[in-house]
């Protein structure tokens, strides 16, 4: 366990204003909080903080704080509880402690670290790592840094479980479960969605309709169709988790960074599905084709979107292709909407935040495009405003043809949509058609429909109405 040493300030005043003037003081403000102690409102110097953070990334920390206030200084020890950041730039905002006491147990998230290659990986296997992280229970003199992960053992098919990892003594994880799965080597999927894609272009650029399906000249034979149904439900595992990246607070709901949250805000709606707090998201629940889908909406602000998804992921998904992630993309112009299969993070800190927690970035995308912002606009400003009014009909209609697109990943699987609405969204690139006006409250997968089954709805509580943090 690594033991390093704070020095704060009590602080004498609270509200946005007043920790907005400090912060350009090169002071950030925190609070330190305990079970039946006294809640604290108190403030860094920027650096030191800093220091301390980068030092936290790497493993538990256990700080020594000192508070001082006024003439008065006391000494308690404590562990992180959270950092808020802000949207874009990164730096640190806010941050909160939790106070412990030697000998007291109490909970604590330590990182899981990776060693060794796997053998797997020799014989053209895929290593999916499924947790950063365990939460243990302990005494705050019993912390470990990290938890070491072996992988080095496993071959194709093999996994590790929770059984499997050496807990220091004292240290006892909180889930039970020692089946819970860990990391394993996979046998690499087979893509066929390049081959699909080339044949739609080809479509389009000789002419052809993409109104029907690709390829549909020659019906294959019946016994020629079973593969193609076995594919489909594999693709169709994904529904399981559906992540919505934004903003929370009313100052940034109709913002272009919180376009992700308006479209899952319409599949919710079109679901049945309604918000309810849970932890650090807001959730939904419901049903498609006799299968649960969970709903999410990372109350953590964007770059700390992984926070949220990490034990949800855990959770609900197998692997990166049972997480659909809906966001706004610089990259697209304004009314664009484009499905992804992985890929990189394009400088957007959501995605960033979810590939560092997540330990992979192959998770399926529906991308909202907002265009590039005016010469002589930050990008940062950019993304934090709403959308100009003369394009406010193109933007809203993006975000309803984001909803419509996931209908098409539930009806068709997630590869064949994608082909579909890419190869359209080429051909009418190439014909010079603009994007649609907004059709207003378009209902995307009404009860028993589009989806090809049957669609349950979920009661849950109403979502908290989040302020700003």
């Amino acid at each position: 366990m690594e033991m390093m040493e704070l020095t704060a300030d009590r602080r004498q005043y609270t509200g946005k204003e007043f920790n907005r003037k400090r912060r350009v003081e090169g002071k950030i403000p925190g609070v330190i909080y305990g079970k039946g102690l006294e809640t604290r409102s108190i403030e860094f110097q920027r650096k030191p903080l800093e220091k301390f953070l980068d030092t936290a990334r790497r493993g538990t920390v256990v700080v020594k704080m000192t508070v001082q206030d006024g003439a008065e200084r006391k000494e308690s020890y404590a562990v992180l509880k959270e950092t808020q950041t802000h949207p874009l730039t990164g730096r640190v905002t806010h941050v909160d402690f939790y106070e412990v006491a030697f000998g007291k147990k109490f909970r604590v998230e330590v990182p899981l670290r990776v060693k060794g290659k796997a053998v797997g990986i020799e014989m053209g296997g895929v290593l999916e790592v499924v947790t950063r992280s365990l939460e243990v229970e302990c005494t705050p003199d019993q912390v470990p840094e990290y938890l070491d992960l072996d992988v080095s053992s496993l071959g194709i098919g093999d996994s590790l479980h929770l059984s499997d990892v050496r807990f220091p003594e004292g240290v006892v994880p909180t889930e039970k479960d020692l089946r819970m799965t860990l990391a394993a080597v996979h046998t690499p999927k087979a893509e066929a969605a390049p081959a699909a894609v080339e044949e739609a272009v080809t479509e389009v650029a000789e002419g052809a309709s993409v109104a029907e399906p690709v390829a549909k000249e020659e019906k294959p034979e019946k016994e020629a169709k079973k593969p193609e149904k076995e594919t489909k439900k594999k693709e169709e595992r994904f529904t399981r988790l559906i992540v919505g990246l934004g903003n929370p607070g009313r100052r940034y709901v109709a913002t272009l960074h919180n376009a992700g949250f308006l479209a899952i805000d319409r599949i919710a709606e079109s679901l049945g599905v309604r918000w309810r707090a849970a932890g650090a998201a807001s959730l939904g629940t419901g049903e498609i084709d006799g299968r649960k889908v969970v709903l999410a909406k990372p109350m953590t602000f964007m770059n700390l979107s992984g926070d949220a998804v990490a034990p949800l992921y855990r959770k609900h998904a197998d692997g990166p292709g049972d997480l659909l992630v809906l966001h706004d993309d610089l990259d697209l112009p304004v009314g664009a909407v484009r499905l992804k299969r992985g890929g990189g993070t394009g400088g957007h800190n959501g995605l960033r935040s979810l590939k560092e927690r997540l330990g992979t970035a192959d998770f399926l995308r529906i991308r909202v495009g907002i265009g590039r912002p005016p010469a002589g606009v930050d990008p940062v400003d950019y993304v934090l405003t709403p959308p100009a009014p003369e394009l406010r009909g193109t933007f809203d209609a993006a975000v309803a043809a984001a909803g419509e697109a996931f209908a098409d990943i539930v009806r068709l699987g997630f590869d064949k949509a994608m082909t579909r609405r890419n190869a359209k969204a080429l051909k009418d690139s190439m014909q010079g058609k603009a994007p649609p006006e907004s059709p207003g409250g378009n209902i995307l997968l009404a009860p028993g429909a589009s989806s090809g089954g049957s669609i349950s709805r979920k009661e849950a509580r109403p979502q908290d109405d989040t302020e700003e943090v």
